[in-house]
Formats: C-alpha cells, structure tokens, sequence
C-alpha cells in the first residue's frame, strides 16, 4: 500500500480524535461536552465515506480505519459516558447494574460492526440501508439522552431517577444493533434525486424543530429512527400475514 486517500482519511481521523476526546471530557465529568463531541463524530463519519465516493477513493484500508474509529466514537465512549453520568445522576444506582449495560453495549457495538465489514462490499448500492440499527444511531441515541437530561429547564422538571434509566436503554440499543432489523441510510436517502414534496416538507419540520430546541430536536429524531425499525418490521409482516390470508381464501 502505498498511497492512501487523503481527504477521507483525514475525516475518519476527525471521527476518531472525536471519539477519544469524547472519553477525556466524559472521564472527567464534562458529560454534555462528551455528548457533543459523539455527535460530531457523526459529521466525520458521514463525511469520510460521502468524501471516498464523491473522490473514488474508497478502499479497504480506508473501510477498516473507519471502524476502528466507529468502535472508539461510537461503541466505546457512548459506554463509557452513559456509565459515568448514570452513576452520577443516580449515587444509589448499582455498578454492576450500569456496568453491565455498558459492556453489553461495547460488545454489540463490536459485533455490528465487524457483521458490516464482513456482509457489505464498498459500492454505493450496498449502502442504501442497514440490517440492525447503525451504531453511530445507537451513540446519537444515547448521548443525545444525556444533552436532553442536562437541560437546565428539563432536568428541573425530572426527577433524578429517570437518569437510571439510561443502561436499560442502552441494552435496547444494543439488542437492536445485532438484530437483522432494516434501517434506511439518511444520507444515501437523500442522494437519490428527485423525491416527493412531502419529504421536502418533513426535512424542513425536522431542521426547524433543531434549530428552535436543540436538545430536545436531536433526541426526537434519533428516537423516531430507532424505533422505526421494530415498527416497519411489524408493519411488513401484517401486510404478509394479511396477503397470505389473502391468497388462502381465495383457495376455497
């Protein structure tokens, strides 16, 4: 190997400075700074493979490098964050209890990523959408849980307790990443060209709600997608069940 792609390379090294300055500020109680910093790791993340395609640059060296930063940014310091600011939040929370989400969460993290190396190719068709929840969805689900807990005027109006909540979520998070689940990929969503005027509309809703409350926009939209998953698999299998019944009365 003798040349690398310079431009996707350095975003990905982006993602994973990101990371690991995410675990500094998270490992001395900077949680809402340790939150940003995962979300921006996301902007690199999307940016390095957008940048390899828009370049015609991608390799593999450049699919492995993204990883292993995705399991720094996004595998271990969500993990480490939501154990810290659990405890913190909740003094008489058990640390087995919290403990226990975050390594199940790290391990998960590291089997969703190593079933994407292994299952998908580097063309832009394989791409489209996920089996399993992204872990980078998984980290903006859990670090935007936290900017939304430490509003000043939200964290008023909740009780403490609803931070020790934070583990059993993640446990979600982390079931659904290992999952064979289908989830759309925003970003080549929004690459295909034409699309109706109603997702104009939703994309427009969806950046002014972020713009007008911030914490509360993100951690929405990273809930509706989590979610959507489970939800469009039971719709699709209600639509066979109700084909299949169907087709066995037209039989008789």
């Amino acid at each position: 190997m003798k040349k690398i792609a310079f431009w996707p390379t350095l975003a990905t090294v982006g993602n994973l400075i990101c990371g690991f300055s995410a675990l500094a500020a998270a490992g001395g109680g900077n949680y809402e700074r340790a939150a940003w910093l995962v979300l921006v790791a996301m902007l690199f993340d999307a940016a390095d493979g957008r940048l390899a395609r828009i370049t015609r640059t991608s390799s593999q060296f450049g699919a492995e490098l993204d990883s292993l930063a995705d399991m720094v940014s996004f595998g271990v310091a969500p993990a480490f964050l939501i154990h810290n600011y659990a405890l913190f939040r909740v003094p008489r929370l058990p640390e087995e209890y919290a403990w226990a989400a975050s390594g199940l969460y790290v391990i998960c993290a590291a089997l969703r990523l190593a079933r994407f190396n292994v299952e998908t190719d580097l063309s832009a068709e394989a791409h489209k959408s996920f089996r399993g929840l992204p872990s980078p969805a998984a980290a903006g689900l859990m670090v935007t849980s936290i900017i939304f807990l430490m509003d000043e005027d939200i964290g008023r109006s909740l009780p403490k307790i609803v931070a020790g909540f934070l583990p059993f979520v993640m446990i979600i998070a982390a079931v659904l990443m290992v999952t064979r689940i289908r989830y759309p990929h925003l970003i080549s969503q929004l690459d295909t060209g034409e699309r109706p005027f109603s997702f104009l509309v939703l994309v427009v809703f969806v950046v002014a709600l972020v713009m007008l409350a911030p914490q509360i926009g993100l951690f929405l939209i990273f809930v509706f997608y989590t979610v959507s998953g489970p939800i469009g698999l039971a719709i699709d299998q209600v639509l066979e069940r109700l084909a299949t019944s169907d087709s066995d009365d037209s039989l008789f």
